[in-house]
């Protein structure tokens, strides 16, 4: 759909999609999302995994996030969702996933939140099918104040 990558596809000013998508026979139709940043509001980026037990420092926010949303975009991988009246915290950090029929998740230390931004952990996945901190993969954020 978005052409050869997701993250060739998307820019600031820019939404590319390949020929014949918009259109394609039988299709009730796309919704589409978009994000812009807001100072102390909201702030979306990438971030590259480091590999499990390497953590990864996201700084650019500009807040500690109150909801994270993070997507590994260079493969398959789970929507993980953090907020903290869930509990995100420095410590036992319970999510959902999106995408999964699982129940709240808890008893992991993967994303730690920081005054302007959030700590992707040296214990976080880095290896698995679930992909939260793989060595050179991409990672979509959405962080909400």
């Amino acid at each position: 759909m978005w052409g050869d990558t997701i993250a060739d596809a998307l820019t600031a000013e820019t939404v590319r999609i390949q020929p014949g998508i918009i259109n394609h026979s039988g299709t009730n139709g796309y919704m589409m999302y978009l994000f812009a940043n807001c100072s102390g509001v909201f702030h979306t980026g990438i971030y590259t995994g480091a590999g499990e037990g390497t953590p990864v420092d996201v700084t650019e926010v500009g807040f500690s996030p109150r909801i994270l949303m993070l997507k590994n975009i260079s493969t398959t991988g789970c929507w993980w969702v953090y907020d903290t009246t869930r509990g995100l915290s420095s410590d036992n950090d319970p999510y959902l996933w999106w995408n999964a029929e699982v129940r709240q998740v808890s008893g992991t230390d993967y994303v730690d939140p920081l005054s302007n931004g959030f700590q992707i952990t040296n214990t976080a996945p880095g290896d698995s099918s679930i992909k939260l901190n793989v060595s050179g993969e991409k990672v979509l954020y959405l962080a909400f104040a």
